[in-house]
């Protein structure tokens, strides 16, 4: 508790929890107490019923119930001012702190944020996401030196960290107060049950192939993902929102989802990358497997409410292509949300891999194209064919005519001049080039 470092951090945490609607606010409190409130009424009326003359000699009743809850309720009113003046006193906390005019959340374009301080306080910030003070007291190099009354004009989503530095004649070493720390969503809100869906599931991807194996990912597991499309007409709030069920994601500060676009959860970033080469739209990687079996799904709110939550499986009459011949769940995103659960709503992918970021569209078709073979290094050859924008392109190797192997790239759009792909699974005997129109 001595230590300067941990008692910064903790004021810290002081600062961020009993403040702005944080986790020790009264109404933040209430509101879990009320939660769990609702949860426990009816049994623990029962419970006490039969057992309460174990310890009192009698039943308990609701009125009992109610008169626990009304003592609980009375300690939580008025408490955040109490523990500030216990930590104050106990030198955890100082109220040294900028003057903000907002304190996060969802904003227009445009808005003037103020940041003020006293005249014999200086206030540092960043919109990096880096805290204004280094370890050990020093100014971040990235941190903005505020003039006695700093406005920034807001124009795309950020998170503002900022903090008071104290140093005067009576204080010669630099002392620092806790840091204020806000997001902005900028022309964004909170997403609705029917703004989102789980637009395609990889639960079984192809067997990785010789140059997967050789780069470290032998499994299947490691090219699996998840997409979620936002089908509202507005730019989507998804920090905070979790993924629960089979696989657990939590998505991280200033995660947002334009109107109409789409993101992915994989299961290995890296392996995605290998074999699909961009990685624009992944958010992150999920913790544990999607199961070949089926399973639970739910993309959950900040506050556990489920936004999106139903079962795939496997079986009839769930598409079956998609266990284990390396096509996904693709789901008809024309469908009402709660036909999630439908699996008549539900097809196999046009390709086998699936279409990760992309709408699943009709099949890609085997077409005569002039191809041309460049030797860029040995055993790596680079081909080439001319390309039309209303055109889509994948290339597939061979070495029997029968058995086609998916390419790190396999979906390539159309630029209306020469295309070239290096063919880094491996030399084949054969190759084709799949097309599409767009």
């Amino acid at each position: 508790m001595e230590n300067p470092e941990y008692q910064l951090r903790f004021a810290d945490r002081a600062q961020k929890h009993l403040f702005h609607n944080g986790a020790l606010t009264e109404s933040a409190v209430r509101a879990r107490l009320n939660k769990r409130i609702t949860e426990l009424e009816s049994p623990i009326l029962a419970h006490a019923a039969r057992w309460g003359w174990a310890t009192a000699g009698r039943s308990y009743d609701e009125e009992d119930w109610r008169n626990e809850l009304d003592k609980i309720f009375e300690f939580v009113e008025g408490r955040e001012a109490v523990l500030l003046d216990q930590l104050t006193e106990d030198d955890l906390y100082r109220d040294w702190l900028p003057i903000l005019s907002h304190h996060g959340g969802t904003v227009s374009s445009g808005l003037t944020l103020s940041i003020k301080s006293a005249p014999s306080l200086s206030v540092f910030y960043t919109t990096d996401g880096t805290d204004p003070r280094n370890l050990g007291g020093t100014i971040n190099e990235k941190a903005v030196g505020a003039a006695l009354d700093e406005t920034l004009i807001l124009t795309e989503s950020l998170t503002l960290k900022a903090r008071v530095r104290v140093k005067s004649l009576f204080n010669p070493d630099d002392a620092w107060g806790p840091m204020l720390e806000h997001t902005y969503y900028v022309d964004a809100t909170e997403p609705e049950t029917s703004s989102l869906v789980i637009s395609e599931i990889h639960y079984r991807p192809s067997a990785p192939s010789d140059a997967e194996v050789k780069a470290g990912f032998d499994k299947r597991t490691d090219f699996e993902f998840i997409e979620i499309n936002n089908r509202s007409d507005k730019k989507l709030i998804m920090a905070d929102l979790r993924l629960a069920g089979g696989v657990r994601f939590h998505f991280p500060d200033l995660t947002e989802l334009a109107a109409g676009e789409r993101l992915l959860v994989v299961n290995n970033s890296a392996a995605f990358q290998l074999r699909y080469g961009d990685l624009d739209k992944v958010v992150g990687e999920y913790e544990g497997n999607l199961s070949n079996g089926g399973e639970r799904l739910a993309l959950l709110n900040a506050g556990g409410r489920a936004l999106i939550e139903f079962k795939y499986n496997d079986s009839a009459p769930w598409p079956l292509a998609a266990d284990g011949e390396g096509h996904s769940l693709t789901f008809n995103e024309k469908s009402d949300l709660a036909s999630q659960s439908d699996p008549a709503q539900w097809t196999s992918s046009s390709m086998i891999g699936g279409s990760p970021g992309l709408e699943n569209k009709p099949p890609l078709e085997v077409a005569s194209v002039n191809l041309r073979f460049i030797q860029s290094s040995p055993g790596q050859p680079t081909l080439t064919w001319n390309s039309e924008t209303s055109q889509s392109y994948q290339v597939q190797g061979s070495h029997n005519l029968s058995t086609w192997s998916i390419d790190s790239l396999p979906i390539l759009p159309g630029t209306g001049d020469p295309l070239s792909h290096d063919i880094i699974e491996g030399l084949y005997d054969y190759y084709r080039l799949l097309i599409r129109e767009n």
